[in-house]
């Protein structure tokens, strides 16, 4: 289960979802969620969500999808 270590409660959205390893703020370097291996949420394929607002890293949130980079085509995918 992931752990919201944020002062955000809204980002209390994303602890029970399976695709997501953590979710954390850096102050002024952003908040980010780092997501399972096997996901994305970046057309480019990153394996994380870096945002500088919380409505930012939401909208992202909500693009995970299964990731089929060759780091991640191995991994059998959690069923969603």
């Amino acid at each position: 289960m992931a752990k919201n270590k944020t002062r955000f409660k809204s980002l209390d959205v994303v602890n029970d979802d399976p695709r997501v390893t953590e979710v954390f703020d850096e102050g002024e370097d952003g908040i980010w969620i780092w997501l399972e291996t096997g996901f994305t949420a970046d057309p480019r394929g990153a394996h994380d969500v870096h945002e500088w607002t919380v409505r930012d890293a939401l909208r992202c949130y909500r693009n995970i999808q299964v990731c089929e980079c060759e780091q991640c085509v191995p991994v059998s995918v959690p069923a969603q």
